[in-house]
């Protein structure tokens, strides 16, 4: 009887595999490929801009924004600079000086696993709690002692919305309304990635 059982049930097991199922396969591509219909504004200073460590997403921010809706953040658009400092970075992205010229907004992404996974590498960070915005989970930090960031999952990347202010600028207490700006910053910047 235990043999029938064990034969029956090794048959219903194997019948399983046999189903066929309409359709062809489809690869997972290895990365997402940056797609953008507008061009970057600056010539990128050195090679591999963007590459297999920051291709998770097609989201571009030195591209996303109007001058508007950096005007209405409090960036000057007119400040608009590559964060690229080496060949083949782990990160790509951008940074603006606000408009008084006291602080500065930056835009950053990086293939990341998740946001568990970039809180758990950076552990040390005094994380705020995390937040949802338009659906997205967005987790929150200081930056030092004059800054902060938020940052959420596009695709396959983390992008990291920061506002700090500058050596002529005073930190709010608590850095409160420095993470508030980066909030805002995040909430932009949910509403145009993908």
């Amino acid at each position: 009887m235990r043999a029938w059982l064990g034969g029956v049930a090794l048959a219903l097991l194997l019948s399983g595999c046999a189903m066929s199922v309409g359709g062809h396969a489809v690869p997972e591509p290895s990365s997402v490929r940056v797609a953008n219909a507008r061009p970057l504004p600056f010539t990128p200073q050195y090679e591999g801009r963007t590459n297999e460590r920051n291709d998770g997403t097609s989201f571009e921010p030195c591209t996303a924004y109007t001058e508007g809706e950096m005007r209405a953040l409090g960036a000057d658009p007119r400040t608009l600079k590559d964060v690229m400092v080496s060949v083949s970075p782990n990160y790509r992205g951008c940074r603006w000086r606000s408009a008084d010229g006291v602080a500065s907004f930056s835009q950053t992404l990086g293939n990341e696993q998740s946001l568990d996974v970039y809180k758990a590498k950076q552990s040390r960070r005094p994380w705020r709690p995390d937040r949802m915005i338009k659906g997205r989970r967005v987790i929150v930090t200081t930056e030092g002692s004059d800054g902060c960031f938020a940052s959420f999952m596009s695709e396959k990347a983390i992008v990291h919305s920061a506002y700090s202010v500058a050596v002529l600028g005073k930190p709010s207490p608590g850095l409160v309304t420095e993470c508030n700006k980066a909030i805002e910053w995040a909430t932009l910047a949910i509403s145009k990635a993908p």
